[in-house]
């Protein structure tokens, strides 16, 4: 719990869950994962469950490398408006700021973005990522954009240097007074 209100206080998010249960022979799975806005009390990221599935086998000899086969989060909704959520944002961003200003100017220089990041997480995970039922929403002033995905599939390929993934889903993107206007695209099949 000390952990969790030490992020609560860093972020601005509060971090809840329903329950965790390790099942003993295949997977770790937690339900009911809930992030809040700490200032407006509303939901930006719920999680219906995610599942880590495992084989125990490699788990207890301590080959990390292989122990871990997949990740599936299901039912995911993210809920972020500009506007309401702005103090979130900001809090994140400080956090951000500091984060790199307290390493010394050498890392400074080569300090990663956040996509570098993201990649280099990507690529080293030695299991496969799969998030099903996605909804995404998103407002501020100008524009109201909502993304339903029914699957987005990510996973190394043979050789562990590209990353597969396949997305199927819709987005729909309304543009506000006074531009007001409507886009939808549809997409599937997968990208590589």
């Amino acid at each position: 719990d000390s952990l969790l209100l030490k992020i609560e206080d860093k972020t601005g998010l509060q971090i809840s869950y329903k329950s965790i249960s390790p099942s003993i022979l295949s997977a770790f799975n937690i339900k009911g994962i809930v992030l809040c806005d700490v200032n407006t009390e509303l939901p930006i990221l719920q999680i219906k469950k995610a599942s880590l599935s495992y084989n125990l086998k490699d788990l207890i000899k301590g080959d990390f490398s292989k122990a871990f086969n997949k990740l599936i989060i299901n039912g995911i909704t993210v809920e972020y408006d500009s506007i309401v959520n702005n103090n979130l944002l900001e809090k994140l961003s400080m956090l951000s700021t500091k984060t790199s200003s307290t390493s010394n100017n050498a890392e400074s220089k080569d300090s990663k973005k956040l996509e570098d990041i993201v990649k280099d997480v990507l690529f080293t995970l030695p299991f496969g990522i799969e998030f099903r039922d996605i909804n995404l929403h998103y407002q501020d002033k100008m524009l109201n954009a909502v993304a339903s995905l029914s699957d987005v599939i990510l996973e190394k390929d043979i050789s562990g240097l590209l990353l597969d993934a396949s997305i199927d889903g819709k987005v729909d993107v309304s543009l506000l007074p006074p531009l007001q206007k409507k886009l939808t695209a549809s997409f599937g099949d997968g990208l590589n």
